[in-house]
């Protein structure tokens, strides 16, 4: 009777044969593969951020001459928001 229980449990800690992991060998791959988990579900949050529908940012486009231009260039720090726009046209 008891090396019948001690079977049991024997076949009970060893992985059934197949493609089947033990838990000590899912968790050493998850953490051998942590660190690429969570850049992969970052890229993925960064690409849903480009895509998101819901912003409803919108810019207006200015035209800008060449005289303006000249104009801005000459004194970049008081035009720097203008320079910044024109960047955007």
């Amino acid at each position: 009777m008891r090396e019948l229980a001690q079977g049991k449990n024997e076949s009970a800690n060893t992985a059934p044969s197949g493609n089947v992991k033990t838990a000590a060998e899912i968790q050493e791959w998850y953490e051998k593969n942590k660190s690429h988990m969570e850049r992969f579900d970052a890229a993925m949050s960064a690409v849903k951020n480009l895509r998101d529908i819901t912003k409803s940012q919108t810019r207006t486009i200015t035209a800008f001459n060449k005289d303006e231009v000249v104009n801005y260039l000459k004194n970049i720090g008081a035009n720097e928001v203008r320079l910044r726009e024109l960047a955007w046209y």
